[in-house]
């Protein structure tokens, strides 16, 4: 597809252009296909749960990536969602923690940023090999906060 931009650079543009997709498609194939886990998971000593993708049962049971994990950290940022409501925080730790607009709101309402905290819940990867952890229950200065999903 011509550009107008001349011959040469036409050219030059569709070549970049097939380079990023390849590279693009591989990286995609990568992520979905061989995942890795973070080191913090990999090198557990807790004994894998039965629904854990690297368990013998794994492979019979249906949804089996979720693995239940707990983590302490300090809140370093709010997230919000459209509507103004608190969906999320980012962890010092970098992993990502993701709640219900309900459970957003107790924990703003008991926490600041720099709280430390400890959160509960599923863990998986998101864009950018990101830990995420889709919040169960958070424990705040001896307050713990249930998810009513």
């Amino acid at each position: 597809m011509p550009l107008g931009l001349g011959p040469l650079l036409d050219q030059l543009v569709t070549l970049l252009l097939l380079i990023a997709a390849v590279f693009c498609g591989f990286h995609a194939y990568k992520k979905h296909v061989n995942p890795r886990l973070p080191l913090d998971v990999q090198n557990s000593s807790a004994p894998l749960p039965p629904s854990s993708p690297r368990s013998p049962a794994a492979a019979a049971t249906p949804g089996a990536s979720r693995i239940l994990v707990t983590r302490t950290s300090s809140i370093k940022q709010w997230n919000y969602g459209t509507a103004g409501e608190v969906n999320g925080f980012l962890l010092t730790n970098g992993m990502l923690a993701i709640v219900p607009p309900a459970l957003g709101a107790q924990i703003h309402s008991a926490a600041d940023i720099g709280s430390e905290l400890s959160v509960a819940g599923y863990w998986s990867e998101g864009g950018n090999r990101r830990s995420i952890i889709n919040v169960q229950s958070v424990s705040i200065h001896g307050q713990r906060f249930y998810c009513s999903r």
